[in-house]
């Protein structure tokens, strides 16, 4: 009997939480059993309640303390096959040391890399240089080094794992055989919904952008809105739909206070939607601009996707999807609104072309696998080298310097959103 275990008590938009709901539903249809341990909080803010709440999923709480997770005891059958994702670091490093007691025939405990920067992937990283952040470093160096050597360590990304490398002196083998895979084939959009999309831009030109508020990763966000201005008086058929929620709500607000008021009546805030209600509207748009996760989800709709700069303000980016492919990076790029322009100019047998090239880019770079998690050669035996009460510590002081980093760089962030 195969189970499902996810370890991440938030489920809100991101390409992380899209992997995890696929999956969720794959186990679902196979008849695992699924667990997700959450807080109460957390389990009535799902941004995928049609999937969360569905009875065949077991939610167990997690009680949230300064010092991390306290975790409920799971009770299986001798015959179940345990895989449990987790994807904080030292969460994975408080919680590797209570499922070591869970009674199973197997268990693995694969740590899912996020992102290729931030406390939850890279947890020194919170710290001001000097002594403790070393000492960090070299400590999760060793946790990171029993998690890639048992089999444990997977990506969402390549980008990911080449992280974890550089922070920690890894040399993690066949990084190809450790990037998650997806679970569903992506079906082609209907020609007739591509060709009659190149024939209407003239008249309404509908540009979407997806991602949680979340700043400065997602500052590029803030950068769009500013721009839209200038697109908005060269192209008055031009549309914005943001689709998204988040921490940085009010800055998102702010900046569409600032637009003139004929810009800012072509700009929709849609709020979180469901993989399929996103789909949907995708479906009816012209234009994807974002990174990571939407990025994908725009050219798996056929839509022309515009790969932007991660930690800027700017209005930046790299290019197409199907030219430059999904580049996760803080490195300088460049204005996009150009780009922007030229897929509103360009004639319909060369929109129909980019529309065609990008979900061709999004197929060519699916490997479709629901069982990948459930194959991989991954142990589970050997002691764990960071003690729980050394993991309970760290939890705790980077808990602490976050909420002083946000408080002191808000308005920071506020004034380069301007």
């Amino acid at each position: 009997m195969k189970c499902l275990v996810i370890d991440r008590p938030y489920m809100g938009i991101g390409g992380i939480e899209n992997i995890q709901i696929q999956l969720i539903k794959y186990c679902i249809n196979q008849g695992y059993r699924v667990v997700w341990l959450t807080t109460e909080e957390h389990e009535k803010s799902s941004a995928y309640k049609n999937i969360t709440d569905a009875p065949e999923i077991e939610k167990h709480y997690v009680k949230r303390t300064p010092f991390g997770p306290i975790y409920p005891s799971l009770k299986f059958a001798d015959d179940e096959d345990v895989v449990v994702l987790t994807t904080d670091l030292l969460r994975y490093c408080i919680s590797q040391h209570v499922m070591k007691d869970w009674q199973c025939r197997t268990l693995f405990h694969l740590l899912t890399i996020p992102h290729f920067k931030g406390g939850a992937v890279l947890p020194e990283t919170c710290l001001r240089s000097g002594y403790t952040r070393e000492r960090w470093r070299l400590r999760l160096s060793n946790a990171a080094e029993w998690i890639d050597r048992t089999g444990n360590l997977i990506g969402f990304s390549d980008i990911h794992l080449k992280a974890y490398e550089k922070e920690y002196g890894l040399n993690v083998a066949n990084k190809e055989s450790k990037i998650l895979k997806a679970i569903f084939p992506l079906d082609a959009p209907a020609d007739e919904i591509i060709e009659k999309k190149a024939k209407n831009r003239r008249d309404e030109f509908n540009i979407i952008t997806c991602a949680r508020f979340d700043f400065p990763h997602k500052g590029y966000m803030l950068g769009l809105i500013k721009a839209f201005s200038d697109i908005y008086e060269r192209h008055p058929e031009a549309k914005l739909f943001i689709v998204g929620y988040g921490q940085g709500e009010k800055q998102v607000k702010d900046a569409l206070s600032r637009l003139p008021e004929a810009a800012r009546s072509q700009v929709a805030l849609m709020g979180p939607l469901s993989p399929e209600q996103l789909k949907t509207k995708m479906l009816s748009c012209h234009l994807n601009i974002g990174v990571a996760g939407s990025l994908w989800r725009g050219a798996e709709c056929a839509l022309p996707s515009i790969c932007m700069r991660h930690y800027t303000y700017e209005c930046e980016g790299y290019g197409f999807i199907d030219d430059v492919g999904d580049i996760m990076s803080d490195s300088a790029g460049f204005n996009v609104v150009p780009l922007i322009e030229n897929v509103i100019k360009m004639d319909d047998s060369a929109y129909i072309e980019k529309s065609i090239k990008s979900f061709n880019a999004a197929q060519s770079q699916i490997d479709v696998d629901p069982e990948f998690v459930f194959k991989l050669p991954a142990t589970n035996l050997d002691t764990f080298p960071l003690s729980e009460l050394e993991a309970r510590g760290m939890f705790f002081q980077r808990l602490l310097l976050e909420r002083i980093c946000k408080r002191s760089m808000y308005e920071d962030q506020l004034n380069a959103s301007k």
